[in-house]
């Protein structure tokens, strides 16, 4: 009896370790491509110095946010369908719940912009950890996590500020937002400093490679540019391919169950620009992080209690 169970407990132990060397595979490749991307897009901008967000350019970044960034969260009720098997009445209440959250998420920013950036960022640390688990443990991750959301506030320190301003925060809570950033910035430096040292810490070629394309790009084109690379072509296909290999989806599977609500949100997101007036600049800013904020709690809620 107690062969048997050692032998189910080796087996249990061998199909962990088959499914993190894949992760491991897939992350590594994703890195990759991260890496590829940032290169590219420092190239255009080295070419082209004289490069802004005109008018186009925001749509740009408006688009790209909408086709390759919000269908992740577009398959919370996909998810939410296949954790609990709901009758009709209970997708609705699904539905309608998370619009209503979403509604009053975004109400309260426009009441109480500050707490509800500081909620953003705390709850946006808590989700991304989980872009750098495969490379280290969830304390380090964690600080991943902080380093590359409060790197603009080192690298792109106006552009922040400016920015900051344009979601409804006052100058001042801006700067002191800022500064709490960069305390932070420099803590977890410190922190991931110290785990390597105390080899808690196994840095991967990979990984460093991973951050310093990052950064570099953030120093070298713009905030949303560090931020669009980082939320789709990591955060995102990273989401992507953990959820495909969770339920056995293929990618026009996955853009099947996806597609009605990415038109539901963009028309959310229409209506959020045109309450911004004709100000592009700051309808798509608006639209991409306080719709972002209003959505993604309860998208952040849902994940953490299914994806385990």
């Amino acid at each position: 009896m107690g062969s048997c169970t050692q032998c189910a407990e080796a087996s249990i132990y061998q199909k962990r370790a088959e499914v993190s060397m894949h992760q491991l595979t897939m992350r590594t490749t994703l890195s990759q491509l991260v890496i590829i991307i940032s290169l590219l897009a420092i190239l255009v901008f080295e070419q082209h110095p004289q490069l802004d967000f005109s008018y186009w350019g925001w749509w740009g970044l408006a688009l790209a946010f909408c086709f390759l960034g919000i269908p992740h969260g577009a398959l919370d009720f996909d998810l939410y369908r296949r954790h609990n098997r709901p009758g009709f009445r209970q997708a609705m209440m699904f539905v309608v719940g998370y619009i209503a959250i979403s509604s009053i998420m975004f109400v309260l920013w426009l009441w109480l912009p500050v707490l509800c950036f500081l909620i953003f960022m705390a709850i946006s640390v808590w989700h991304f950890r989980n872009d750098w688990q495969v490379y280290c443990r969830s304390t380090y991750s964690v600080c991943l996590a902080i380093f590359v959301l409060c790197a603009p506030a080192i690298f792109a320190f106006s552009e922040t500020q400016e920015y900051l301003q344009w979601l409804y925060l006052s100058q001042s809570w801006s700067e002191a937002i800022i500064i709490a950033m960069q305390l932070c910035f420099i803590i977890v430096c410190f922190m991931l400093f110290a785990g390597v040292c105390r080899k808690k810490i196994t840095p991967d070629f990979m990984l460093i490679l991973e951050i310093f394309a990052l950064i570099t790009l953030l120093v070298t084109t713009s905030l949303l540019v560090y931020f669009l690379v980082y939320f789709i072509s990591l955060h995102s296909l990273w989401y992507y391919i953990k959820y495909c290999e969770k339920f056995n989806l293929s990618p026009v599977q996955l853009v099947n169950v996806s597609t009605p609500f990415v038109i539901l949100t963009m028309i959310l997101g229409a209506g959020l620009y045109l309450f911004w007036g004709k100000n592009i600049e700051q309808g798509v800013l608006a639209m991409m992080f306080i719709g972002l904020f209003a959505l993604t709690v309860p998208h952040m809620i849902l994940v953490e209690r299914s994806l385990k």
